[in-house]
């Protein structure tokens, strides 16, 4: 996910269904920090780009 910081927002990451959403104009450092604690207690295997910022957690 660092690969999109400075890009614009906003930071969205889907896992079965569920849409993750960081709100913001740019993302930062702090925006992908907040988005790893929405995740943190999802058992996924690999993340997926799915466009420039957004992604796809994978069992």
């Amino acid at each position: 996910m660092e690969s999109t910081i400075s890009k614009r927002g906003p930071l969205v990451v889907e896992y079965n269904g569920r849409l993750f959403i960081e709100h913001c104009y740019i993302i930062t450092e702090k925006n992908i920090e907040n988005m790893l604690e929405k995740i943190k207690d999802i058992p996924y295997t690999r993340v997926e780009q799915t466009t420039e910022t957004s992604f796809e957690l994978k069992i």
